[in-house]
This record gives structure tokens, sequence and C-alpha cells, in this order.
């Protein structure tokens, strides 16, 4: 299966539904440069879901540290106070 990234926008600025997909994608990771900061991403105003298929992801939440296993997921706001990134000694 090729792997995208598909992005869903909405035409409507009243959009008044508790919750929409914004974008969805699926990505393979193996760099130690993957890292994203909840206070500086561009996706303010929103909340991240994302699930880890192999290997383990870190996100550390104010000062707790989690590591995130195949099949598990984790939901955050933007902005926020979070990091999520590959760690050493993950496959993917």
């Amino acid at each position: 299966m090729k792997k995208e990234a598909f992005a869903f926008r909405f035409h409507h600025s009243d959009v008044t539904l508790p919750a929409q997909i914004w974008s969805v994608g699926w990505e393979v990771q193996s760099s130690s440069l993957y890292s994203w900061n909840g206070v500086e991403r561009k996706d303010q105003g929103k909340c991240i879901f994302q699930l880890t298929l192999s290997g383990h992801g870190m996100i550390e939440i104010g000062q707790k540290r989690f590591k995130v296993l195949p099949r598990q997921a984790f939901l955050v706001k933007c902005p926020s106070a979070y990091q999520y990134y590959f760690p050493e000694g993950s496959d993917n």
C-alpha cells in the first residue's frame, strides 16, 4: 500500500460540528530528526490523534515521559506543552 497524506479542508467558516477530521496520513519514520513540539506546531486550535503501528515513539507531556508502543495512541491539543519524537532504539 502506498503511504500518503490526505488532507480534508472545509469550505464553510461557520462549521458547528463538535468534531471534524482536518487531515489524515500515514508515514514510516526512522530518523531521530522526527520531533513535534506542541507549542510550536502550526496546527493551532486543533487536536492531534496519533496511532503507533510498529516500533515505538516517545511523548513528553509536562514533566512526564511515556513510551508509545504499537497499537497505542495519544490525543493532544495544539497548542499545549508536549513533545512527541522518534527515540533512539526504535526500529521505526
